[in-house]
């Protein structure tokens, strides 16, 4: 009796595995399958929050993906059929905002907020490096040199 080899154990095992996590677009036997459930993914359900058209399963959901299908059979292009459903309900459609005009700002803000505040803390660390002797130190620790001013100043107000 001969032993499998563990290689043809772990593919046995993995492939199966392997197919049934690859998103469902990438295991379509349609071409047009893979397309319309792409398609269907950038568009945002009018009436389910937060789900795609592809994810929905609303009456309207299906409709749509119904006619999404239609118009790649017509040989549309996906621009073509984002289009149409951007004129008929709106820019709110489309779950991710094209980059152009005041949306830029949208996609552009979170980086510049993170610019922002390195410089921010780059400055303030440098100004902390460089303090001078004396100056308030915000609840840290005094440095000999600041205990050193801190005992001339006081042996001057005695002495005055």
């Amino acid at each position: 009796m001969r032993l499998i080899p563990v290689r043809a154990c772990l593919l046995a095992v993995l492939l199966p595995t392997l197919w049934l996590s690859l998103p469902q677009t990438a295991r379509a036997d349609n071409p047009i399958d893979g397309q319309v459930h792409a398609i269907a993914g950038e568009l945002q359900c009018p009436i389910c929050a937060g789900q795609s058209v592809d994810e929905s399963s609303s009456q309207l959901a299906q409709q749509m993906r119904a006619l999404i299908r239609k118009k790649l059979e017509d040989g549309e292009s996906r621009q073509q059929i984002l289009a149409y459903f951007v004129d008929r309900y709106g820019e709110s459609i489309l779950r991710e905002p094209p980059r152009v005009g005041f949306n830029q700002v949208l996609w552009w803000l979170p980086a510049a907020g993170i610019a922002a505040g390195a410089a921010l803390l780059a400055v303030f660390l440098l100004r902390w490096r460089r303090r001078p002797p004396g100056e308030a130190t915000l609840g840290l620790p005094p440095t000999p040199e600041d205990l050193a001013a801190y005992e001339l100043q006081f042996e001057q107000d005695l002495d005055d």
